[in-house]
Order: C-alpha cells, then sequence, then structure tokens
C-alpha cells in the first residue's frame, strides 16, 4: 500500500497506474481524516472516483463533509450528486456545509435536467431575496449564480454592502431569472 505521498511521486512521473487508483480510493475510503486523499483525487481530476469519495458526504465531521461536496460538485462538478447536494443545501444542520452546498450548486445547474434545474434555481433566488437568510447563506447563493452564469472568477460579482447590509445587483439576478426560468417575486428592487 502506497502512502498519498508516494502516490503523488508516482502521478508526477506519470506513473499513476491501476494499483496506485486502488491505494487512493483505499486511502480515500479508510483514512481517519479522508480530505488529503480527496483533495489528491479532485486535484488531478479522477471523477471517477466520485462514488468512492461521495461516501463521507453523509459523514459525521463537519469539515470533511463540506469538503466532501466542494470536491464533488464545486470542483469536479459531478451533476449526479445534485440532488444530495440541494438535500444538503436545505436541511444539513450546520451552516457552512449549506454554504458550501448552495455556492457549489451553480457549478453543476447548467447540467441538471429542467425539472431539478428549475427547482434548485428557485432556491437560489428565494435564498438571496428572503431576509430569513443570514448574509453568510445569501452571499453564497450569489456566489452560485456566479457559477450558474458562467462568470470567471476575475469577474464575479458579489453582493454590495450599504449601510452595513447587503445590497443585490437586480439586473444580474434577473438574467439569472431569466435563464433558469425563475419566476421573480413582485417587489420593488430597491433593497432586499
Amino acid at each position: 500500500m502506497k502512502s498519498l505521498s508516494d502516490l503523488w511521486k508516482a502521478y508526477d512521473k506519470n506513473n499513476l497506474g491501476f494499483q496506485e487508483l486502488k491505494d487512493l480510493s483505499w486511502h480515500i475510503e479508510n483514512d481517519e481524516d479522508p480530505q488529503a486523499a480527496i483533495g489528491m483525487a479532485t486535484d488531478i481530476g479522477l471523477a471517477n472516483l466520485g462514488p468512492v469519495i461521495a461516501k463521507h458526504l453523509d459523514h459525521p465531521d463537519v469539515c470533511i463533509r463540506s469538503f466532501t461536496l466542494g470536491c464533488l460538485v464545486g470542483r469536479l462538478k459531478l451533476s449526479e450528486y445534485a440532488q444530495k447536494a440541494f438535500s444538503m443545501a436545505s436541511s444539513d444542520p450546520d451552516e457552512g456545509v449549506r454554504s458550501t452546498a448552495i455556492s457549489c450548486l451553480g457549478s453543476v445547474l447548467k447540467k441538471l435536467d429542467k425539472p431539478l434545474q428549475q427547482e434548485i434555481a428557485s432556491y437560489i433566488y428565494h435564498v438571496i431575496i428572503s431576509k430569513k437568510y443570514d448574509n453568510w447563506l445569501r452571499s453564497s447563493a450569489y456566489d452560485a449564480i456566479n457559477r450558474a452564469m458562467e462568470i470567471p472568477p476575475h469577474k464575479r460579482r458579489s453582493l454590495g454592502i450599504k449601510n452595513f447590509d447587503y445590497q443585490v445587483d437586480y439586473n444580474f439576478l434577473e438574467n439569472f431569472c431569466q435563464n433558469y426560468k425563475v419566476l421573480m417575486a413582485k417587489q420593488e428592487h430597491t433593497q432586499v
């Protein structure tokens, strides 16, 4: 069994074969803290290890759950985990996990079938416009819109701050709603 350090060396030498992938899978499944192994699989784009990584979406450790979600949906953009991410966005007991889930959903929104796509897009929209969500979750939803609209990272918009309150660019929000067929609430678009 090769260590992660040895697996990185094998990767650097273009020597990552079947046995090395098997060893990496073992580390993902069995390491006490699998984040390094999950990170390696994600960094080198091993989407085929998605099912092994996904076993940690229900991990009791909040950090591992959030990291796994970010790798699978946010970075590897595996849309087959969108339903699980959506469930986590709306009901995970940890706000950090919910925030990660909301943000990551924007990365796969375009790939989803229309009913799920519209349900998730509507949820993202409602997180942004509803005062019942805190600014952290609202900011994550705004990030999801940037991802869904394929805005390059260096050009992404963020919620503006005015008088210690977050302000939404409603033109940007309206473009998102038009793209994903979300019915916007009738309201004045001067404040959230």
